[in-house]
């Protein structure tokens, strides 16, 4: 049999590394949508528990009961002057309940 020339080689590497970078173009596309996503979701499900909130950054951070930062593209969530993070509109959404 013949072996494969150099080119050959040097071409299917190349389009391997065509296809990793389209892998990673893709998963970072799917990755904004789903923080644009988790973004409408959670102001929504916080308006429809009757949850106030300020918007900043176009959503990207909201200011929730005027005492908690939360990131919902991520789901972060912090109680101003306090250190520990927490995660999840869900768990916000409950410690804004228990608070009042």
């Amino acid at each position: 049999g013949r072996g494969r020339s150099l080119g050959e080689i040097i071409m299917n590497t190349i389009s391997d590394d065509d296809d990793m970078g389209q892998m990673w173009r893709d998963k970072a596309s799917m990755s904004r949508e789903k923080r644009a996503s988790n973004r409408e979701q959670s102001a929504e499900m916080l308006t429809q528990n009757g949850i106030k909130f300020e918007s900043k950054n176009v959503g990207a951070h909201l200011i929730v009961d005027g005492c908690v930062d939360f990131w919902p593209g991520t789901g972060l969530w912090i109680v101003r002057g306090k250190t520990s993070k927490h995660r999840g509109i869900v768990s916000l959404i409950a410690f804004v309940k228990k608070e009042r």
